[in-house]
């Protein structure tokens, strides 16, 4: 049975990351020895629950350090644990940011960079970026999350052995019937400046000036600086009636079929966990067309809207139209299953098998 370990910063943490690698870890080990090393734990437990065949490992009992400032002392921690760790078939670098902390095991093993943000992230000189330069010449294999991505690496990186496979949906095809009568609209995601909430209220001023009955609910933990200002900036605008930080919840994927639609303002994505589980949960999405993701689950005007990056009176304006529009709103929703095979659990798995068994 091959061994597989994951590497990643802090796999007890709550995001997107952590969620699909939680996934991926999971339904590999039906088939493999599957280890995920993380080098900071920062909860008593995972957010994401992991199988017990999964063996989880961490190198430092604390929330994460700076990895810039910190990188000699966690890479001499780092080379220290993997002393005691044998026989290792592939090493998957989640991220990256990791690669700068496996890429001494290439001698030893495999490795594979699993990228999760567009080929244009990460500032000239971070980590991000130096794990990108040292993956490409160093041909580590590289497995991108977008079509659009996979262009941009060829162009940008010239990496040679690259893979595309998209995160796949744990939710199961919804016996629940989308509510055409619903009120609510649904946004969710870590509050950091990358996904846009500070743009909500600009939004939400077109559509409640409108449509008071509605409202719109986003979830995440919301006890940030960036959580703070939209607090403000909310009150400022007088939609405290309209607009709520839900906080974060365990159970969103249960969530979606209250509401009329999802929403993503992001400034840029990798690919997007949220509007995954929005399109399996048959909701319309009307997303900003930033890099990279949005536009490979949207067809615009089909199962939901693209809007120019970042028009928010454009935003508003399509919000306003589906809440007018019941039956198109119907309609997108129906065509959300036009493709419901593309990140399909099962498939996303075998795209993993492939390259894991070449």
């Amino acid at each position: 049975m091959k061994k597989i370990v994951f590497v990643i910063r802090d796999i007890f943490a709550r995001g997107g990351m952590e969620k699909v690698t939680t996934l991926i870890a999971n339904g590999l080990s039906k088939e493999y020895d599957v280890h995920i090393v993380s080098l900071f734990k920062s909860e008593k437990e995972p957010f994401f629950k992991i199988d017990d065949n999964v063996k989880v490992s961490h190198i430092y009992d604390i929330a994460p350090l700076p990895l810039k400032s910190s990188y000699f002392k966690v890479l001499r921690s780092v080379k220290a644990y993997f002393k005691s760790i044998s026989d290792i078939d592939v090493v998957i670098s989640v991220g990256s940011t990791m690669i700068p902390f496996v890429l001494f095991l290439k001698k030893r093993t495999r490795i594979i960079l699993w990228e999760h943000f567009h080929s244009y992230f990460g500032h000239v000189g971070g980590l991000g970026w130096l794990g990108k330069k040292m993956a490409a010449h160093y041909d580590i294999e590289t497995v991108v999350l977008t079509k659009k991505d996979l262009e941009l690496n060829k162009k940008r990186f010239k990496t040679k052995r690259l893979y595309q496979i998209y995160n796949p949906s744990e939710i199961k095809e919804n016996s629940i019937p989308y509510d055409k009568d619903s009120k609510l609209i649904i946004s969710a995601g870590r509050f950091e400046e990358q996904k846009g909430f500070d743009f909500i209220p600009e939004i939400a001023t077109f559509v409640f000036s409108k449509h008071p009955d509605w409202q719109w609910h986003i979830y995440g933990n919301n006890e940030t600086e960036v959580g703070s200002k939209l607090r403000d900036k909310l009150k400022g605008y007088k939609l405290d009636n309209n607009v709520f930080l839900k906080g974060s919840v365990n159970n969103l994927n249960e969530l979606y079929p209250k509401y009329a639609m999802f929403v993503l303002t992001s400034r840029f994505e990798g690919f997007c966990m949220v509007n995954i589980e929005a399109h399996a949960s048959h909701l319309p999405i009307i997303a900003f067309n930033c890099p990279c993701g949005p536009d490979e689950i949207i067809q615009d005007g089909i199962n939901g809207y693209l809007v120019e990056c970042f028009d928010t009176k454009k935003m508003g304006e399509k919000i306003n139209d589906l809440i007018e529009h019941q039956e198109k709103r119907i309609k997108m929703s129906e065509n959300t299953s036009l493709d419901k095979d593309k990140f399909k659990f099962e498939n996303i798995i075998d795209e993993w098998k492939k390259i894991l068994n070449v």
